[in-house]
């Protein structure tokens, strides 16, 4: 269990890190912290989190972090949003605020509204309007968006993309209902891509329908399935899905 909320008492009672203008104020079942900065260990690492202002409520148990609020882990993930409410009993973090999760290495951006998440961001979902943007290994971006929800689940390496789904790379393009992406947890290699409910792959003047299509990174091949059942290799070089298991924003 998080030990977040001993280290705050501790930090409200003895201003370790507040500055000479920072303030502390109690008002009832409220403790007010103005400039927040401070660590926690969780699941193994190391949660860094900063925001210009904490309310800890008493009562409910739970932390209010606001103005530009920042989480950063031992294990290369960030999160920036303008407002968190950290529940102790469920060890949650919630936002209905627009969130930015990064990933520094490999290098992926997710971006969302409505956010329900693990501090140590191990799992995460965005409640909608989805970006995920990364680049493939040659360098050429890759851009994953849908309506939403996403489901990132780092510990069992996938991401699950619902709703009006687009992947792009220049050209082709997939378009799906749902998408599940599949990577190895400790070396973010893809491993495979299974999109389902209104497939289209777009080439050019080119469309390409059926209900369901898998993507395997080993060999690099297409299956459709369902009206038709198509099966086809790409081209030397291309590979719209090299690279997309960088996008599995905890």
């Amino acid at each position: 269990m998080c030990r977040l909320f001993l280290y705050i008492l501790l930090f409200f009672s003895l201003s370790a890190s507040a500055g000479a203008d920072d303030k502390t104020d109690s008002f009832g079942d409220f403790v007010l912290q103005e400039h927040v900065e401070g660590s926690t260990t969780y699941e193994g690492g190391v949660v860094d989190f900063k925001a210009g202002k904490a309310v800890y409520q008493r009562q409910d148990n739970t932390l209010q972090l606001r103005d530009d609020v920042a989480f950063s882990t031992s294990e290369g993930l960030s999160l920036e949003t303008d407002s968190v409410s950290w529940d102790r009993t469920r060890d949650l973090v919630s936002s209905e605020e627009p969130v930015v999760i990064r990933r520094k290495d490999p290098s992926a951006t997710v971006t969302g509204t409505g956010l329900l998440a693990h501090p140590g961001l191990k799992t995460a979902s965005l409640r909608e309007d989805v970006t995920v943007t990364t680049n493939t290994e040659d360098g050429r971006k890759v851009v994953i968006t849908c309506d939403g929800p996403l489901e990132l689940r780092h510990e069992e390496g996938s991401a699950v993309f619902s709703d009006n789904v687009r992947v792009t790379q220049a050209d082709p393009e997939l378009y799906a209902d749902r998408a599940q992406v599949d990577f190895d947890p400790g070396t973010q290699a893809l491993k495979t891509v299974v999109a389902e409910g209104n497939v289209r792959i777009v080439r050019g003047g080119d469309t390409t329908t059926a209900e369901r299509s898998r993507y395997t990174a080993a060999d690099k091949r297409i299956v459709l399935e369902g009206r038709p059942k198509l099966i086809f290799f790409q081209q030397e070089g291309e590979d719209i899905f090299q690279g997309m298991g960088t996008g599995g924003a905890d």
